[in-house]
């Protein structure tokens, strides 16, 4: 269930995740380098939710090279042909939270 922003947040397997139903948020996130290095009390808490290799902590030339990968993977054809799979590991998870409530 998202919110009327779009944005939903749950827990899995003890790690927190955030989704979004807005387009807005996703192209906010890879148009923007949305670096926390400079604020060291949300570092540790953004380094073990994202891992060292999120674009979001990406900054500069790294940041770049991230958003060229990500944004090449993610064509539309791509995506159709992942579309299968997306359900199955979707069906999987809704399952695992029924079985596990």
């Amino acid at each position: 269930y998202a919110a009327p922003t779009g944005i939903s947040t749950f827990w899995i397997m003890g790690n927190a995740c955030a989704t979004s139903t807005n387009p807005k948020h996703v192209s906010a996130v890879f148009k923007r380098n949305y670096s926390v290095r400079g604020i060291p009390m949300f570092l540790r808490h953004f380094l073990k939710l994202l891992g060292e290799n999120s674009i979001i902590l990406a900054t500069g030339k790294d940041w770049t090279s991230k958003r060229v990968t990500f944004t090449r993977s993610l064509t539309p054809n791509i995506l159709k042909n992942m579309h299968p799979a997306i359900v199955k590991v979707c069906e999987r998870c809704a399952e695992d939270v029924r079985r596990h409530s």
